[in-house]
């Protein structure tokens, strides 16, 4: 296995950000939505949900929708990607209700609240270049009982291996798609490595699963 190569931990580049915000990520981005309902059923009735490292919003918006009485507030280090979600929630009136979006730099930020009945998090471990910041964050922001569930991707063997796949599932997305891809395989974690994490956070009954070929989820209650 290779070593990890880490990449920065925001996207504050417009290029970048735009790039993002208008790529069609709708298969796997719903693939989410379908593992939460997988492992909890489709009677989970959350009154708030923390979506942690939002990015642009869109799986906020998905949970929203699979959740439409719920309450997500979805939290970003990068004002150009919160600012792009708010945009998008002006969009849609009927949203506005019920997702808020702010910029908070974890862990040095407060958020309005704690004891979350969902904290979640997506494709975002493999970003931070300290991952005990988002476990220690799930950790401050959950309660007894909160449902944990945070998927990413997971480092697979060699650089040579990571393009391979980027071009056989993206090769005809944006140019800075296919890179920041192939860089978020070689920067995520093993699943050995994240059960170490929890283990340090003192999330260890949180169960470290693999999914496919490059991705791993991890969920339970707190």
């Amino acid at each position: 296995m290779m070593e990890r190569i880490p990449e920065p931990e925001l996207m504050e580049d417009m290029e970048q950000v735009l790039a993002y915000a208008r790529a069609d990520f709708a298969t796997s981005h719903q693939l989410r939505v379908t593992w939460f309902h997988e492992r909890y059923g489709v009677d989970v009735n959350p009154a708030s949900i923390l979506d942690l490292c939002c990015g642009a919003g869109d799986m906020t918006f998905r949970f929203a929708r699979a959740f439409p009485k719920s309450h997500i507030l979805g939290v970003d280090g990068s004002q150009a990607m919160i600012d792009l979600a708010k945009q998008d929630v002006q969009a849609e009136p009927e949203m506005a209700a019920h997702i808020e979006f702010m910029q908070a730099f974890l862990p040095d930020d407060s958020l309005p609240q704690m004891g979350y009945d969902i904290v979640m998090s997506h494709s975002a471990l493999h970003h931070f270049h300290n991952p005990q910041v988002l476990w220690d964050a799930i950790r401050m922001y959950s309660r007894s009982g909160s449902i944990v569930f945070v998927s990413d991707l997971r480092r697979i063997g060699s650089v040579d291996e990571a393009n391979q796949i980027v071009q056989e599932r993206a090769g005809n997305e944006h140019p800075l798609l296919q890179h920041d891809f192939a860089a978020s395989l070689c920067a995520a974690f093993t699943p050995e490595e994240v059960r170490a994490q929890l283990k340090v956070a003192g999330l260890s009954q949180l169960k470290v699963e693999t999914i496919g070929d490059v991705y791993l989820l991890v969920h339970g209650r707190v």
